[in-house]
């Protein structure tokens, strides 16, 4: 979270600079290409976020002076009375914000201003940063549902849920090997590789690796 709060408190530093100075010329679209790589570091609370709401609903309801000393700060100006759910998410839609500010100064400016192509880039860079945001809390989940496969089949009676699993993962890897021609020996072998992996996991130790074969 420090570095979070640092790395925006210099990049709101950067852009008020350029808003104070500003004139056809200025270039916000530069200042967000400089920055834009560095705002993959707000990856560990975009995991974090939905956990951490989840427990918010859960101490509001149980328990009465937490609910109450929460709603006496959301009445406060500092805050803009805003809800604590609220700005937990406020970090989760910036981006999305970022990115429709972009798009809407790249609509409105002229192909011979010096920034206009810094902004279009700028823009093609908040889509990527939100598509890794979006691919890292997607393996979280499954990195989260896995472990609780993997204690399954570790705990209780392995043997249908094995073949349940190994028939799933084929399925899935089949359509990845899609106009490869494969024929009932090479799909065969993909699905005995797999019963094989998760008879190994179930014998061994679970494994980590599970969410990347899948992938």
């Amino acid at each position: 979270m420090e570095q979070i709060l640092k790395f925006h408190k210099l990049f709101s530093y950067e852009l008020q600079c350029v808003c104070y100075n500003w004139t056809v010329h200025s270039r916000v679209g530069q200042t967000f290409c400089k920055q834009a790589p560095f705002m993959k570091i707000s990856v560990e609370y975009f995991q974090k976020k939905e956990q951490a709401s989840k427990l918010l609903r859960e101490l509001l309801k149980s328990d009465p002076k937490f609910n109450q000393i929460v709603e006496d700060i959301s009445q406060q100006e500092e805050v803009n009375h805003e809800p604590l759910e609220q700005l937990l998410n406020r970090p989760v839609k910036r981006i999305s914000e970022y990115n429709l500010l972009l798009q809407k100064m790249n609509e409105s400016m002229f192909d011979w201003q010096p920034d206009s192509k810094h902004v279009h880039l700028a823009s093609k860079m908040m889509d990527e940063i939100a598509s890794f945001f979006n691919f890292c809390i997607h393996r979280k989940g499954n990195l989260e549902k896995v472990f609780d496969i993997e204690q399954q089949i570790i705990s209780y009676n392995p043997i249908p849920l094995m073949f349940s699993l190994s028939e799933e993962a084929t399925q899935i890897e089949l359509v990845k090997k899609q106009g490869q021609n494969l024929n009932n020996y090479d799909i065969m072998k993909i699905r005995l590789q797999w019963q094989k992996y998760f008879h190994r996991i179930r014998l061994v130790r679970p494994s980590r690796c599970f969410v990347s074969d899948i992938e």
